[in-house]
């Protein structure tokens, strides 16, 4: 299998040559579950709940206590974890979920006493790469820099690589998640080396980093680093709710913030497949997962990342956290189908991405020559409305939007699961009643 950009438009993935549109969410490890089976067990579970209901697209973080294979120290590669991600690997394959393999996560090498922020929080201390507990390193920042620590990293590599660099479900390679945290400087050209060797191992495969959420403009430099990044495949985006973020935008709409994300980074790549690898709501600066989530359990925080990102020119749906405390504990999967229903046979070749206000709705388009596709949200119940202030959503009646060009419209409720005919009267096209969101259509 080769992944990588499409041809028709390199904004776009393909897998062997035909456009492919990752449907999915991140699943990365069992936040629970520590020894034993009963943590593969639930990331069975969750590539189910995502085949299920339409998704083909997870994320596993390998560096995580219940997967990690150097959990003894560096260079001591544990056969038993190592099985561990084999099963969850060949599960997905027999579910047609592909995944994303994210190598590394960890932030600081010294000693120290690490407080759980939050019930299932992953640590992200690595105290056995130390030298005080065997390891070849007294920090971060000469981890990054030590040719030796660089070439042990590069062992864990090769050792991944011949494990499951062709693996069926395996589509993309991470590097590590939001590198720029890491506590050391150094972090810019161990990615670009590692880059380089990842992709010696794994050609025919997607090689990608990820840096720290963007909610503030001190991170305008390192994205736009990282949009010119050579050697990497995709330019992904990290973007929560986040009443405690720097950049006012990310306390506001979650489709607002999610199409700014988008837009911005695509002024950075014009040419690259972007993702929004990451997506959600938050406490604070990341203090814990939102307290916004016990109220929404109809999924309108998730719904809106998942639309809006393909909506304003990512290459796939929004890809959102909390998996477990969130999407599980709602049974929120369903939201996947919907989306790929609104998607399916799709071409968004040469499209363009367009933002507009049409009375109360915001209209997120991809407007091709002879195709169009649109989501659009009623601004009058976001998730300001909904959850904070707990008011019921009320139907959109006899809107309108303008018509791109004449054709046979289609309308769908991803609210409801209905298609409709959509009338194109006068230039405009005239839209079915619907609650919070509708896609609209008109394919060549």
């Amino acid at each position: 299998m080769r992944v990588g950009a499409w041809s028709e438009d390199a904004r776009y993935l393909a897998r062997d040559g035909r456009l492919w549109i990752p449907v999915g969410a991140n699943v990365c490890f069992p936040r629970f579950e520590h020894a034993g089976d009963a943590g593969v067990e639930r990331m069975c579970g969750w590539i189910d709940d995502l085949a299920d209901n339409g998704g083909d697209f997870g994320r596993v973080w390998l560096g995580h206590d219940y997967f990690d294979v150097e959990h003894a120290g560096p260079g001591c590669f544990d056969e038993a974890r190592a099985e561990r991600i084999q099963a969850v690997l060949d599960r997905a394959a027999r579910r047609g979920v592909f995944l994303k393999l994210t190598l590394e996560h960890f932030r600081r090498i010294q000693p120290q006493a690490e407080a759980e922020r939050f019930p299932g929080a992953p640590s992200f201390g690595r105290a056995n790469f130390h030298c005080s507990h065997g390891g070849m390193v007294a920090d971060m920042a000469q981890w990054l820099s030590d040719a030796t620590a660089r070439d042990t990293f590069v062992t864990k590599l090769e050792r991944c690589a011949a494990r499951w660099a062709a693996h069926p479900a395996v589509v993309a390679w991470e590097l590590w998640n939001e590198m720029n945290a890491v506590a050391g400087d150094g972090w810019q050209a161990w990615t670009e080396h590692m880059l380089g060797e990842l992709r010696r191992l794994v050609p025919d495969r997607l090689c990608v980093q990820s840096l720290g959420s963007y909610d503030a403009d001190s991170k305008v430099a390192i994205y736009r680093w990282l949009a010119a990044l050579s050697g990497n495949d995709v330019v992904q985006v990290h973007r929560y709710l986040d009443l405690g973020a720097g950049n006012a935008i990310c306390h506001g709409p979650v489709d607002e913030l999610i199409a700014d994300a988008v837009h911005t980074l695509r002024s950075m790549a014009p040419a690259k497949p972007l993702l929004v690898a990451e997506c959600g709501a938050v406490e604070p600066g990341h203090a814990r997962p939102s307290d916004l989530y016990a109220r929404d359990d109809q999924g309108t925080l998730f719904h809106d990342a998942l639309f809006a990102a393909f909506a304003a020119g990512a290459c796939a749906s929004g890809q959102h956290w909390h998996w477990q405390d969130y999407l599980g504990q709602h049974g929120l999967w369903w939201h996947l189908q919907r989306f790929a229903r609104a998607i399916a046979g799709f071409n968004p070749a040469a499209t363009q991405a367009r933002h507009s206000v049409v009375g109360d709705l915001r209209v997120h388009a991809l407007h091709g020559e002879r195709v169009y596709w649109a989501w659009l949200r009623d601004a009058r119940c976001d998730w300001r409305h909904e959850l904070r202030d707990r008011r019921s959503p009320e139907a959109v009646k006899g809107a309108r939007v303008p018509a791109p060009f004449a054709g046979a419209a289609r309308a769908y409720e991803p609210w409801a699961d209905r298609w409709h005919d959509c009338p194109i009267i006068d230039g405009q096209m005239h839209l079915p009643p619907f609650v919070r969101s509708c896609v609209v259509r008109i394919d060549s």
